[in-house]
């Protein structure tokens, strides 16, 4: 009799139902790909309290060779912590952006911000707002953390999608973060429509402000990972993202560091709360076709005067 030979193993930890990362998505992966059947694939699910404990018993008991954990939003430096205290196993961390770190044993993926800025930018010049002129309100904290070509990626996707649009770039919050700058409230303390119908988040917020928003009937859509009642937000890359790093454990050449996925990251949209046409633009825009070329392009293609009218807006 032919010893038996164990195959190279992989577990996928999903933290908190991350989107795209379904169990029929993870199944379907496996089954299209003739090239992971040398490889145990595991799948589970798991909450952020519990994330530990199975990262521990990924590396310790079930002698995993790769253990691949997806956030939904950005990679959270204890992850990278706890990975340390494991280099007998590779680890692999897929989320909206990476956290500070790095080890032998470690990977980051996450998505190109190019594009779910861009995507960011086009959905909100493409709904229909209840007013029939597109002013479309910027979103900050006070502060900008898109950086100058996420900014550029943002205003290529309103620019492609409605030319006529008009930036309101100074709609941020006070320090007591219960109404909009430039808009007044009424005796109930409730904002009145100043609020530009529908906005773009380009810094995250606090839950206190997107209460403000949604009492105002404002729509939102999130260039960023945010907290709030937003409409649209990125999330982390599809499983596809992570197919070659799975065969690399079979052929023994996985490689740490952070790689960027050059295409779409799942899209996480709030379901009842979509407003008209929403779906039909993300229909029209195809989001698999985006990638940083389309987006760079898209940037080139604005006219030099309002590349520099809209940039000095956001004081770039």
């Amino acid at each position: 009799m032919k010893p038996t030979v164990s195959k190279p193993a992989a577990e996928i930890l999903v933290v908190n139902k991350a989107a795209g990362w379904s169990e029929s998505a993870l199944a379907k992966l496996r089954q299209t790909n003739a090239s992971l059947s040398s490889l145990a694939v595991s799948v589970q699910s798991v909450t952020s309290n519990e994330l530990q404990s199975r990262m521990d018993k990924s590396s310790i008991h079930n002698n995993v060779n790769l253990c691949i954990v997806v956030f939904p939003g950005d990679i959270p430096e204890s992850a990278v912590q706890i990975a340390k205290q494991h280099t007998q196993t590779d680890f692999e961390f897929v989320g909206t952006s990476p956290a500070q770190g790095s080890s032998n044993n470690i990977a980051q993926v996450v998505p190109n911000d190019l594009i779910p800025a861009y995507i960011a930018g086009w959905l909100a010049a493409s709904v229909n707002p209840p007013k029939a002129a597109h002013l479309i309100g910027m979103l900050t904290n006070g502060r900008q953390s898109l950086s100058k070509p996420e900014i550029e990626a943002l205003f290529g996707g309103i620019y492609s999608a409605d030319p006529t649009a008009v930036l309101k770039p100074d709609t941020k919050f006070t320090s007591s973060g219960t109404n909009l700058t430039g808009n007044s409230s009424t005796s109930s303390g409730a904002p009145k429509l100043g609020v530009p119908s529908v906005s773009v988040e380009v810094s995250p917020i606090s839950a206190n402000n997107a209460t403000v928003l949604q009492a105002a009937h404002a729509v939102v859509f999130s260039a960023v990972s945010a907290t709030g009642p937003v409409v649209l937000q990125p999330g982390p890359p599809y499983p596809k993202a992570v197919l070659g790093d799975l065969e690399s454990v079979v052929s023994k050449q996985w490689k740490p560091g952070v790689r960027t996925v050059d295409s779409s990251p799942a899209l996480v949209l709030a379901g009842s709360a979509l407003p008209k046409g929403t779906k039909q633009a993300l229909a029209q825009l195809n989001p698999s076709n985006v990638t940083s070329k389309y987006v760079t392009t898209a940037w080139k293609a604005i006219p030099k005067n309002i590349q520099k009218k809209w940039l000095a807006q956001v004081g770039l």
